[in-house]
């Protein structure tokens, strides 16, 4: 990856110099291939610019060649050092030749030839070199154009081809320069434009991910604080029950219509499961209840709990104990028919009526509580 980083820092210079075009289809010689890491510098090179255009690229390595069309799926040639230096490259014509890590491998007492053949079938090159190794210079048929680039201790140097010595170099006019420094212009600020919004989407990203790692929390939190609650709720009601006598807990157990038989750790255990399990239904409610869609009673019918009323108040003046009920006295019937009239409660008016129930069950205790203990005295 550091080599065709370094490959591709190559190519931007001579784009930059305004010596390769890359807006149009260029012929490119991966030489001495290895296993394409040239060619795939190429493909990275051009990828990185909407502007530049996809080359076309050949390659050649007498030894590595069954790696490279493995890889790259491409023919590649079988041509050799002696090879190029013998003309076999005469006939062939490529815009740029890449050379990566490979000239310094070349006997000095040729290196003369096989330039020169190069210089006379390519017009640029980009040579990558572990070191500054070859020294090449006009009288290889090359001149060294822009600066050289270190990259990670890889040394890139481009050269324009002097022809075979048999042309002068050819300097780029001013508006061809100017028109590749424009594009050059362009791609970067392209590339920082797609930079700036990358780091925006990514930013946007971490804000969502963020907030949802907050409501997540949040709802957390709350859990916790309903869990709390609850165990409160729980131990409050455990601390009421155990305080209340064997009379205190049949009372309780018959007001809320449940058996009041039996021992009285039954009973305490009988009640506490009546309070914890109407404490929680009344949680649910509340937490169901919509306050919107709240609708306003409708009037009471008082005919029926005045009925009710006043054969309590026959009852309580008579004196004495309450009377076990039956339903032949009417009173069950004027409950049913009371219930019916009942309007919606909200969920305040539910909560008022649950603590006043509470109470009334705590009075009726009491009051029960201090019968019996003067029916003993007497």
């Amino acid at each position: 990856a550091i080599l065709m980083e370094a490959i591709c820092l190559g190519l931007t210079v001579l784009e930059e110099t305004g010596l390769a075009d890359s807006s149009k289809e260029m012929k490119v010689l991966d030489f001495a291939c290895g296993s394409g890491e040239g060619h795939l510098a190429m493909d990275q090179w051009t990828a990185e610019r909407a502007h530049r255009h996809q080359a076309v690229v050949a390659a050649c390595d007498p030894y590595t060649y069954r790696a490279y069309e493995e890889r790259m799926g491409g023919q590649c040639e079988r041509w050799s050092f002696e090879d190029v230096a013998a003309g076999a490259m005469e006939h062939a014509h490529f815009d740029i030749v890449i050379a990566a890590f490979a000239l310094h491998l070349i006997p000095s007492s040729y290196l003369k030839v096989v330039m020169t053949a190069l210089a006379r079938s390519c017009d640029y090159l980009v040579l990558a070199s572990p070191h500054k190794r070859p020294k090449i210079d006009h009288n290889f048929a090359w001149e060294l154009v822009g600066p050289e680039v270190l990259h990670h201790r890889i040394h890139v140097r481009c050269f324009t081809s002097l022809g075979g010595l048999e042309r002068p170099l050819e300097t780029p006019d001013v508006a061809t320069v100017a028109a590749a420094r424009a594009r050059a212009a362009a791609a970067k600020a392209w590339a920082a434009a797609a930079a700036e919004l990358e780091a925006v989407n990514t930013a946007k990203a971490v804000e969502a991910e963020e907030a949802e790692e907050a409501a997540m929390e949040a709802m957390r939190e709350a859990a916790v604080r309903e869990a709390e609650l609850a165990e409160a709720s729980i131990a409050e009601i455990t601390a009421e029950v155990e305080v209340m006598n064997l009379a205190s807990l049949r009372a309780a157990l018959e007001g809320l219509g449940l058996d009041a038989h039996g021992k009285k750790q039954i009973l305490a255990e009988r009640l506490t499961a009546a309070r914890i399990k109407s404490e929680v239904e009344g949680k649910i409610e509340d937490g169901s209840e919509d306050a919107s869609e709240e609708q306003a009673p409708e009037p009471l019918n008082v005919a029926p709990l005045l009925k009710r009323k006043q054969k309590k108040g026959k009852k309580s003046a008579g004196g004495g104990m309450p009377q076990e009920q039956h339903p032949e006295d009417g009173d069950v019937e004027a409950d049913m028919v009371a219930d019916a009239y009942v309007p919606p409660l909200s969920r305040k008016e539910k909560e008022k009526r649950r603590k006043e129930e509470k109470k009334r069950l705590g009075r009726e205790a009491r009051q029960t509580q201090a019968h019996n203990d003067g029916v003993g005295d007497e």
